[in-house]
């Protein structure tokens, strides 16, 4: 979904009406619930972020355009009577698999912290704060001109990176599908930073009369970077081109953006302490709660994207509700028999993954027998593991 930014004015508004006939925030809830806009929210949830929106507290709206339209429609009001009106691109990052996260401010948050980027060969490490964090970077600790290539796997977060890397405008953000012969050249001074969507060959050095870039050069990818079997660093490498009368070589290092090891706690705190923002709809017990519903299904996930999806899923259900008495058998019995866990979470993971039906409803063993993973052989099998536990 594109999203604008707006402006916002504090505004108060009287009521709502629809069709020119006063509407309670329940009302208009109940209509808005009917609008495929509003499928991740009932209308309770929606009634009460309809009630900040009239006594012009709008954070919740303002990275959701669509959805303000929609309201400003079934309600017969201009955008300028809610409070807001047309601006620049978005600064705002919701999170449309946790809509109850507060969106990320992209000018002034940080980002979290749960990664570590290394070298993919030794001598390719590099800094990236010439490129993404430009108010951390030393004036004269500027890379050599080339390619630059930050491995960013599936799920680690890219598209928040790029999105946060347009919105402060420090550099030059170009999307590409694939590495040609047109390699931008850095202009106004900013720096480079291009997102490329298809792989390279292992072995790609670039297309005959390909020129190196003139200056720095990032590439974001959830690919890995062209190896290179020159000389382990940077330096002999570029003296071995020379000395052999060849161009010095297009790519110049790279690095892969693993996992904390304590990543889990790192972006479940992240998480808690959006929650806990002021114009949360949740209380510190909700919260807590939430956090305990989700110690069963951790050992499932493997990505950020999949631990935040989980826990809009788990919060969206009411799970952070009925955890503590209907998951605290589960997760015991998982705790004291290894076997049972990784049978269970091999089967949880395949049904959070590719399951079509509410996450929130239970399922006959025949229907869980859909999600059987190898080392699991039949429907019986499923019955025994479910009363194992």
């Amino acid at each position: 979904m594109t999203q604008k930014n707006c402006r916002v004015i504090v505004l108060a508004i009287a009521g709502f009406r629809i069709h020119g006939v006063p509407a309670s925030d329940a009302a208009v809830a109940r209509e808005l619930a009917k609008n495929r806009l509003f499928a991740e929210h009932g209308p309770r949830t929606l009634a009460a972020y309809l009630g900040q929106l009239r006594v012009g507290n709008s954070r919740w709206w303002r990275s959701r355009p669509e959805q303000l339209r929609a309201v400003a429609e079934l309600t017969g009001l201009e955008l300028a009577d809610l409070g807001f009106s047309s601006g620049g691109p978005s600064q705002a990052y919701a999170f449309p698999t946790f809509p109850a996260l507060r969106p990320l401010d992209l000018l002034a948050e940080p980002l979290p912290d749960i990664y570590n980027d290394v070298e993919l060969q030794e001598g390719w490490e590099f800094k990236t704060d010439f490129w993404l964090d430009p108010d951390s970077r030393h004036p004269l600790d500027r890379p050599a001109p080339g390619l630059y290539w930050l491995q960013i796997p599936p799920g680690h977060g890219l598209d928040l990176l790029w999105r946060r890397s347009v919105a402060r405008g420090h550099a030059q953000c170009r999307e590409i599908a694939t590495l040609g012969r047109a390699l931008p050249h850095q202009l106004g001074g900013k720096p480079i930073i291009l997102r490329v969507a298809q792989p390279v060959p292992a072995r790609w050095e670039g297309q005959d009369g390909d020129e190196p870039p003139t200056s720095p050069v990032l590439v974001l990818s959830r690919h890995p970077p062209p190896l290179t079997a020159e000389p382990d660093s940077w330096l002999s490498a570029f003296l071995l081109r020379q000395s052999r009368g060849l161009p010095r070589s297009i790519f110049c290092k790279g690095m892969r953006r693993d996992l904390a090891a304590d990543w889990q706690d790192r972006l479940v705190e992240w998480a808690v302490a959006r929650l806990q923002a002021t114009d949360s709809l949740l209380s510190d017990s909700d919260i807590r709660r939430w956090v305990d519903s989700l110690l069963p299904y951790r050992s499932v996930v493997s990505t950020p994207d999949e631990l935040i999806a989980l826990g809009g899923v788990l919060h969206q259900t009411g799970h952070a509700h009925r955890a503590a008495t209907q998951g605290a058998p589960l997760f015991h019995a998982c705790a004291s028999n290894p076997a049972v866990a990784r049978r269970l979470a091999g089967v949880l993971k395949h049904r959070y993954l590719h399951g079509a039906a509410p996450w929130d409803e239970p399922l006959p063993p025949e229907d869980w027998a859909q999600h059987l993973q190898p080392g699991i052989a039949d429907t019986a099998s499923i019955a025994s593991l479910v009363h194992s536990v």
